[in-house]
């Protein structure tokens, strides 16, 4: 292969892996400053039944992922984050919702991957 090809190539492959870094990292900033991340963490700390799962918690993951969407009415979340507990370590999801009108989220669902 010719030197100039590789070379394009291998900016290429920097440029990709760059960029996914950066959207992985901001999104996960995104997630974690918004109004739905502290209600989920705070749900996971003091749910009966999550604690029975996981038991005690440990630590938290340092990039959550999810979603955060609005209609005219309601504002829904979608908030993943990485547990690690003394029982069992993974992914919890919490879904979750409020009004436009209420600063008081309430808790959906939850699931365990």
């Amino acid at each position: 292969m010719n030197k100039k090809i590789v070379k394009k190539l291998i900016l290429i492959i920097t440029i990709i892996i760059s960029l996914m870094i950066i959207v992985t990292v901001g999104s996960a900033i995104k997630i974690k400053n918004s109004e739905a991340y502290p209600f989920a963490k705070e749900y996971i700390i003091n749910d009966k039944e999550v604690h029975e799962k996981t038991g005690d918690i440990l630590a938290f993951g340092s990039f959550p992922s999810g979603l955060i969407r609005e209609d005219y009415r309601k504002i829904k979340a979608q908030i993943e984050i990485d547990v690690e507990g003394t029982k069992w370590s993974g992914k919890i999801i919490v879904i979750m919702e409020r009004s436009k009108d209420s600063i008081k989220w309430k808790y959906k669902k939850v699931h365990y991957l």
